[in-house]
C-alpha cells in the first residue's frame, strides 16, 4: 500500500514538472517570436531612415554649386558606407521578410538616382564654368588683337622691320595657343547638354574673329613695292576674266531661253492653224 502511494507521488510530481516544463517551453517560444518581431521593426526602421537620409541628399543637388556638391559627395560615400555594414548584420532578417527586401531596393534605386544626378550636375556645372571662362578670355584677347593686327600690318609694309613682325606672330601665336586650349575644352565639356547650344553659339562668333585675325597675322610678309603692283595687276586680271566668263554664261543662258521662248510661240501659232506638222529645234 505504501509502494502504491510512493508511485502515485513519484508520477504526480513527474507530471507537474512536464507541465512547469511545457509551460516554460511555450514562454520561451513567445518570447522568441516577440523578439523577432520587434527586431524586425526596428530593423525596418533603420532601412527606411537610410532611404530617407538618401532622399534628402538628392533633393540638395538640384540648385547646388560644385563646392557643395563635393560636400555631397561625402555624405553619399558617408551614408553608403553605414548602409552597407548595417545590412550585412541584418542580413538574416533582411533576406526572409518580403517588405524588408522592397526598402532595400528602393535604397539602391535613390542611391543610383543620386550618383548620377549629382555626377550630370558636376559636368553641367564645369562645362558652365569653362564656357564663362572662354567668354571672359575672349572679351580680354579682343582689344589685344587689334594691336596685334595693327602692329603685323605696319611691320610688314618694309623689310627693316621683319624682326619686330617675326615678335609679333609669336606672341600672338601664344595668345592664340591659350585660347584655343581653352576654347576646346568648353567645347567638350558642353558637348552633351542642349541647354548650353545658344551660349556656344555665341562663344563661336568671338572665338572665330579671333581665329580670323590669328589666320591674317600669321600670313604676313614683307612684299616689295613692285610685287605687290603685280599681284594687282595679276588680282585685277583675274577678276576681268571671271567678269568676261559670267557675261558670255549670261548671254548665251539669255540667247537659250530666247529660243525657247520662240519656239514655244511658233508651236502655239502652228496648233492654232490647225497644221499637223510642228516643226521642232
Amino acid at each position: 500500500m505504501r509502494l502504491q502511494e510512493n508511485r502515485m507521488k513519484k508520477s504526480i510530481v513527474i507530471l507537474l514538472v512536464c507541465v512547469g516544463l511545457s509551460s516554460v517551453c511555450r514562454n520561451v517560444v513567445l518570447a522568441q517570436e516577440v523578439d523577432y518581431e520587434q527586431t524586425v521593426m526596428i530593423v525596418d526602421l533603420r532601412l527606411t531612415q537610410f532611404v530617407n537620409d538618401m532622399n534628402s541628399l538628392m533633393q540638395l543637388t538640384s540648385h547646388a554649386s560644385l563646392a557643395t556638391l563635393d560636400d555631397i559627395e561625402r555624405d553619399y560615400n558617408s551614408l553608403d558606407f553605414r548602409w552597407n555594414l548595417y545590412y550585412q548584420t541584418q542580413q538574416v532578417y533582411i533576406a526572409e521578410n518580403e517588405h524588408l527586401l522592397d526598402v532595400v531596393a528602393a535604397y539602391q534605386k535613390t542611391k543610383e538616382d543620386v550618383k548620377t544626378i549629382v555626377e550630370k550636375q558636376k559636368k553641367l556645372l564645369i562645362a558652365k564654368n569653362l564656357i564663362a571662362e572662354t567668354e571672359k578670355l575672349i572679351e580680354d584677347k579682343m582689344p589685344i588683337y587689334e594691336d596685334l593686327l595693327s602692329n603685323a600690318k605696319k611691320f610688314s609694309a618694309t623689310d627693316k622691320t621683319q624682326e619686330q613682325l617675326e615678335r609679333v606672330k609669336l606672341d600672338e601665336s601664344i595668345h592664340f595657343s591659350e585660347l584655343d586650349t581653352k576654347y576646346q575644352a568648353a567645347i567638350q565639356a558642353a558637348a552633351e547638354f542642349d541647354e548650353l547650344k545658344p551660349r556656344i553659339k555665341s562663344m563661336n562668333a568671338g572665338y572665330l574673329d579671333i581665329k580670323n585675325k590669328s589666320n591674317t597675322i600669321a600670313q604676313m610678309t614683307y612684299v616689295p613695292f613692285i610685287e605687290r603692283i603685280k599681284n594687282y595687276i595679276v588680282g585685277f586680271a583675274i577678276v576681268a576674266v571671271m567678269i568676261l566668263i559670267a557675261s558670255v554664261i549670261h548671254s548665251k543662258i539669255v540667247t537659250i531661253k530666247q529660243m525657247r521662248d520662240n519656239a514655244k510661240k511658233l508651236k502655239e501659232q502652228y496648233i492654232k492653224d490647225g497644221r499637223d506638222e510642228i516643226p521642232s529645234i
